[in-house]
């Protein structure tokens, strides 16, 4: 992603020679004088947060579409000197802009799918700044931001990289540094649909769990009982941290109507779960929203209220009748 700059010292020399041993006293000179300026350190200039990891920022915008809520969080303001490694000769006019192009290199090196952001999402309020002659940093500091002004809620999710690069000293792109001449800020655009409800009735459907491959990080020796077709048999539960999830992959991509889950009954009765689905096209789990049991009943039905089209489920942030983390779940299904 970063080019290496190159340093070209250019000599323009007008001079009227009177002679033939004028001339060439003259281009002795010159050559001289050319290869002392070459030797002459000029200092290359760089920038560096001084922040674990350097120069690169993280934020997360959450579109909650269930709360009518839009959240900005993390580094949402970029603020930065430039430095040069050693004392300037000269004054020198520093800019730094953002480089879009870089997103699709960067996705193709890494195998990614970030994007960009939209015109109007990012604001460069100060993208040039001077290192005065003699020093080694700017007094001045660069400063980019997001906007929070911008209509974050009608953009579609994913991953998003924004590369900010020094793109010149003096006008020219010499004495840059060819490691340290970069900013990176790396996002993420959750959207939390609004597409799961309580269906008090059976979801029309073919319910289904044969073929189904369950992994989580807890009680992994029990999943067993989710699928044995004993609604009322054992049980699995989740961890007491928020984290803990079950993730249920099929075969082959389905269109799934909802979810049939039997739980126990009291204490340890399913009361909430948030659930998401993965989504092929953007290599990313979509949280289709979070559900909440409207009765206590053992068998429970979590519809979508528009049918999702996806290969993996994943269920996390349990919640039991009494708001702790472990309800008892006996046997869940897909519907489709």
């Amino acid at each position: 992603m970063k080019k290496n700059g190159q340093t070209h010292l250019i000599m323009n020399k007008t001079v009227t020679y009177i002679s033939l041993a004028c001339i060439a006293i003259a281009l002795l000179l010159a050559s001289c004088k050319k290869e002392e300026e070459e030797t002459i350190p000029k200092g290359i200039v760089y920038v560096s947060n001084q922040i674990h990891p350097i120069n690169e920022f993280n934020f997360q915008v959450v579109n909650d579409q269930t709360e009518k809520t839009v959240t900005l969080t993390g580094d949402t303001l970029y603020k930065f000197t430039v430095r040069i490694t050693m004392p300037a000769t000269e004054n020198l006019t520093v800019k730094l802009d953002a480089r879009p192009e870089m997103v699709e290199e960067y996705n193709k090196a890494n195998d990614t799918k970030y994007s960009f952001l939209p015109d109007g999402f990012l604001q460069m309020e100060k993208s040039e700044v001077v290192i005065p002659k003699g020093n080694t940093e700017s007094n001045d500091s660069i400063i980019v931001k997001l906007n929070q002004e911008a209509k974050w809620g009608d953009l579609t999710g994913g991953n998003v990289l924004i590369p900010m690069k020094i793109v010149s000293v003096n006008g020219k792109a010499e004495n840059i540094s060819t490691k340290m001449s970069m900013v990176v800020s790396f996002g993420e655009l959750v959207i939390i649909l609004d597409n799961v409800t309580y269906s008090e009735e059976a979801i029309p459907g073919e319910a289904f769990n044969d073929n189904l491959t369950l992994t989580s990080d807890y009680s992994v020796n029990r999943l067993k009982y989710l699928t044995d077709k004993n609604e009322t048999g054992s049980s699995w539960y989740p961890g007491s941290n928020p984290a803990s999830y079950l993730h249920i992959e099929m075969e082959n991509e389905e269109t799934i109507k909802g979810i049939k889950v039997n739980t126990v009954t009291g204490t340890y009765q399913l009361k909430s779960l948030r659930i998401q689905t993965w989504d092929e096209e953007y290599s990313r789990f979509i949280i289709q929203g979070i559900y909440t049991a409207d009765a206590p009943t053992p068998t429970q039905y979590i519809k979508f209220k528009e049918p999702v089209k996806t290969k993996a489920i994943k269920l996390d942030q349990f919640n039991q009748t009494l708001g702790n983390k472990q309800p008892d779940l006996t046997e869940i299904n897909l519907i489709k």
